[in-house]
């Protein structure tokens, strides 16, 4: 038979052991919230400590080779059937994204400034300041660098919650306290099918970039071409220009020694003025095609530019077919129109899988003062998918497959277009600039001359001097029209048919809603 003191002592102890696993439960909370703090300060210090990311390297896909055709509709039918992201998904062979946290916060910023002193360039130096400087580019970069962060965020699992519980408080000796650990179990592989379907968005980006690369290589060419004829047609109308200067002198001094009448010395003098202001606008031509041509470079102005003549461009006949085949190999938008597909394949498989149930585990330990003994609880629970099976984001993933589909077939139809209208323009110049060059030309120059010793023989009026000399400068700027025609068709050839170099390039548009889908459920 127990004493007072001894029940009082029992009681005692069991005070003790109350105050002591609340103690501990104190502590516990409190070394987890250290932990916690110590691991943002960690994460805070490694983020200080990486450098800033250096802009996205200029991307180096191998276009020379075919680009893959899209899956027939028959698989996109079967793609339908799959159950789980593992059957009829891609992956693309991407390396791994480390999670390294610099690509967030960046001291620098991604485009770059070209500080450079400047004389005369070369079409060559134009096109690399060019790849260095225009802001588009920057921008591609840009969407690169969130695609692959995006891809890392969107297959994190998702964080723990820990923390304490405490029932029956107000019921004095009977309340239970204690701590819990819970976590979400994402099942299905939607994690790294998000990452898929990232990795592919990624891929796309990257096509998107060397596409706007070719966009402003093209630009430039074109560009620097229409600068190039600008300078000939100013050369052409000085000439011009000199010619009729000497020929109003001529008029005047005939009209003095009363050999002619005023209507020559007046019709000199139209001429020359329509000399002098064809060379003026020769002159405004120039000033704004340079203008032009620093901007789609990405500087302020150009200084002095390298004139190359435009008589360089071979005069080749191209076989259209092979130029076809060779463009839609090496597009790099048709590349991405199908890169497309693939993504649009992923996300088909990842929402197939959608509906597979996520797990929540729930463990909690702590003390039961009724019971005067500790104690584990369990709980493991998932959704039942009996209302919503994600049937309608399966049908609409679907659908964008099948459009990505048809996108790449209007691709093709729209590079053959472009080729056309840009094939017609090549040969029509090609055509002009062989018959001006070898046969209108010629012929107007000498007839000029013959004219000129006629008239000084006084067998030509001078009116028909006029006439021939006028002649003789529009087949000449024709000519140059022409071979500027000639050289900017076979810019946007070898270019891909690709132009805009200062459009903006396309945005991506995945986010990391898929990260949130796959946590939720639903």
């Amino acid at each position: 038979m127990m004493t007072v003191s001894t029940v009082n002592l029992l009681k005692r102890r069991g005070t003790l052991r109350r105050i002591s696993f609340r103690c501990l439960m104190v502590t516990a909370i409190a070394v987890t919230g250290c932990v916690h703090t110590s691991s943002v300060n960690n994460f805070t210090q490694k983020t200080a400590k990486v450098p800033a990311p250096a802009p996205v390297t200029q991307p180096q896909p191998q276009i020379e080779k075919s680009v893959p055709q899209p899956e027939a509709k028959s698989e996109a039918e079967s793609a339908v059937m799959l159950v789980s992201g593992e059957e009829g998904s891609e992956t693309v062979a991407e390396p791994a994204l480390q999670p390294i946290p610099e690509s967030w916060i960046s001291e620098e910023p991604l485009d770059c400034q070209c500080d450079l002193q400047l004389g005369a360039v070369s079409l060559v130096e134009l096109e690399q300041i060019a790849l260095g400087s225009n802001p588009t580019l920057r921008q591609a970069e840009a969407s690169i660098t969130r695609a692959r962060n995006l891809k890392y965020q969107v297959g994190l699992k998702p964080n723990p919650t820990v923390g304490m519980f405490a029932q029956q408080l107000a019921d004095e000796g009977t309340d239970q306290v204690g701590v819990f650990y819970e976590q979400q179990i994402v099942r299905g592989n939607k994690l790294g099918l998000n990452r898929n379907v990232l990795a592919h968005a990624t891929q796309s980006q990257i096509w998107e970039l060397e596409a706007q690369r070719q966009r402003v290589l093209t630009d430039v060419r074109v560009a620097y071409f229409e600068l190039c004829a600008a300078h000939q047609r100013r050369n052409v109308a000085r000439t011009f220009a000199e010619v009729t200067q000497k020929g109003l002198e001529v008029a005047r001094v005939r009209f003095e020694s009363q050999e002619s009448t005023k209507v020559e010395v007046m019709q000199a003098e139209v001429q020359h003025r329509e000399a002098t202001l064809t060379l003026a606008q020769a002159e405004i031509a120039i000033t704004m095609s340079q203008r032009n041509l620093a901007a789609i470079v990405g500087l302020p102005a150009l200084s002095e530019v390298m004139i190359e003549p435009l008589q360089n461009t071979q005069l080749v006949e191209l076989d259209w077919d092979v130029e076809r085949e060779r463009i839609q190999c090496n597009s790099p938008e048709f590349a991405f129109a199908v890169q497309q597909v693939s993504q649009a394949r992923a996300e088909l498989s990842r929402q197939q899988v959608q509906a597979v149930p996520n797990v929540t585990v729930n463990v909690g330990t702590g003390f039961d003062n009724g019971t005067d003994a500790a104690m584990v609880n369990l709980q493991v629970g998932g959704s039942l998918p009996v209302r919503n099976a994600n049937e309608g984001n399966i049908a609409a993933a679907y659908a964008e497959y099948c459009r990505a589909t048809h996108e790449v077939e209007r691709m093709q139809n729209d590079l053959r277009s472009r080729l056309a209208l840009v094939a017609q323009r090549y040969d029509s110049a090609r055509a002009a600039v062989m018959t001006y060059e070898q046969q209108v030309i010629p012929q107007a120059q000498s007839a000029y001359e013959l004219a000129s010793s006629a008239y000084q023989l006084g067998e030509f009026s001078f009116i028909e001097i006029l006439v021939l000399r006028r002649t003789l400068l529009d087949v000449q700027l024709k000519a140059i029209e022409a071979r500027k025609e000639l050289a900017q068709a076979r810019a946007e050839i070898d270019g891909l048919l690709l132009r805009g170099g200062l459009t903006a390039p396309s945005e991506l548009s995945t986010s990391d809603e898929l990260r949130g889908q796959s946590l939720s459920g639903e």
